[in-house]
């Protein structure tokens, strides 16, 4: 059985507050007992609450646990679009899952992948926030959308400098809008991906996307008033269709397996994070070679300038907890000077992530105090990604 949210998240704060002490090694006067002072903050915080409210609010999309889901009798809920992907055969496949036993599988015979996320009842196009398979929605809460996909082994990455393999496109609408469109009212978005083969990747969707349809060739940055009625709703409110899309590179051979699982919105808990300049992140660990990656896309207007260096530390607990310099260097990556659509990543196969279960990435660009940060498991049944406590800081 899949583990819930709520039943994973004290085991999950567990584990990354117990490896807070091992993990780092002595720092100057006040900041050790500041660390000790969070840990002990955290398992108060689970002794006192249990499972309730200690880690992020979330809710699911779909979890593939129980087939494949119909829209109005008619149409599955996830289908490829063949008119510009690939010929394959989709399935809900035991498996095919990051978590629990089954995940949503595409088995590729010709062309490239195109999965929708078509909420289509054969007369309206649903809001995805009507569709959840479990949890409450409550707008203007949910900040980001994440979930875990598997390219096959001859889907490789975008080798070009700083490219991208995958546009995951949005279509907002305006919630008293023409239910007959996917976007009246709204916009047609783009975020922009570049996802390592042969390896489950976490995947995190955020609001700022990289272009807009029928906007101008810049950056949209953060989008506050995805519709045309306003703020009321946020993007993922306004959210309808949405896919995942290879357009640029096809698999080197067929059959190509592609794999989905754990579609879920949920609060980030930091609203400091720095989605201005670090949008559209991904993360995934190989255990095979020891690779932990991180990608992301940087801010468009940020060209080849002195200030572009980004910079990646890791810890097996919350960094925002932790406080930035306190986590331990994974890498950086410096100025491009490739202007609009830049994807940039940070790699090591070196680091020693051995007897834990959970490995937190922050990203932090040049002359910033903000960063951003994903969490990801690095063990065998460790489960699905949930978010870190809020509120709680080392300040150095």
């Amino acid at each position: 059985m899949k583990t819930t949210p709520r039943e994973d998240s004290k085991l999950r704060v567990g584990v990354a507050t117990t490896a807070v002490v091992a993990a780092y090694p002595a720092r100057p006067f006040g900041v050790g007992f500041r660390l000790s002072l969070v840990r002990l903050l955290l398992s108060l915080a689970i002794a006192l609450l249990g499972n309730r409210g200690v880690l992020a609010q979330t809710v699911v999309l779909d979890d593939f646990e129980n087939g494949m889901r119909v829209v109005g009798g008619i149409n599955n809920l996830w289908i490829p679009y063949t008119g510009e992907g690939g010929i394959g055969i989709t399935s809900i496949a035991t498996g095919a899952a990051h978590d629990g036993s089954d995940g949503l599988q595409e088995i590729l015979t010709a062309g490239t992948a195109y999965m929708h996320f078509f909420a289509y009842d054969g007369i309206a196009w649903k809001f995805a926030h009507e569709m959840l398979s479990s949890g409450t929605w409550t707008t203007n809460k949910f900040n980001r959308m994440s979930f875990w996909v598997k390219h096959p082994a001859t889907m490789k990455e975008e080798n070009f400098t700083n490219g991208k393999n995958i546009e995951l496109g949005t279509y907002t609408r305006c919630q008293s809008c023409d239910r007959t469109t996917q976007n009246a009212g709204g916009t047609h978005y783009y975020h922009y991906y570049n996802v390592l083969p042969n390896v489950w990747t976490y995947v995190i969707v955020d609001n700022h996307p990289q272009h807009s349809v029928g906007g101008p060739s810049t950056d949209p940055g953060i989008v506050t008033s995805p519709t045309s009625d306003g703020p009321t709703w946020n993007y993922f409110d306004s959210l309808t269709r949405w896919y995942w899309n290879a357009p640029y590179i096809a698999p080197t051979s067929y059959p190509a397996t592609f794999q989905w699982d754990s579609v879920q919105f949920y609060v980030d808990p930091n609203p400091g994070e720095d989605v201005a300049h670090i949008a559209s992140m991904e993360a995934s660990y190989n255990p095979a070679t020891n690779k932990l990656h991180i990608g992301f896309v940087r801010n468009a207007s940020q060209d080849n300038t002195s200030d572009t260096t980004y910079t990646a530390r890791y810890a097996f607990a919350d960094i925002w907890a932790l406080g930035f310099n306190n986590a331990l260097p994974m890498g950086s990556v410096g100025p491009d000077g490739l202007g609009d659509y830049v994807n940039k990543k940070i790699e090591s196969t070196t680091l020693n992530l051995s007897g834990h279960s959970m490995v937190f990435i922050a990203v932090q660009k040049q002359g910033r105090t903000d960063f951003r940060q994903i969490a990801i498991p690095i063990s065998p049944g460790s489960g699905p990604v949930l978010q870190a406590p809020a509120n709680l800081r080392v300040v150095n």
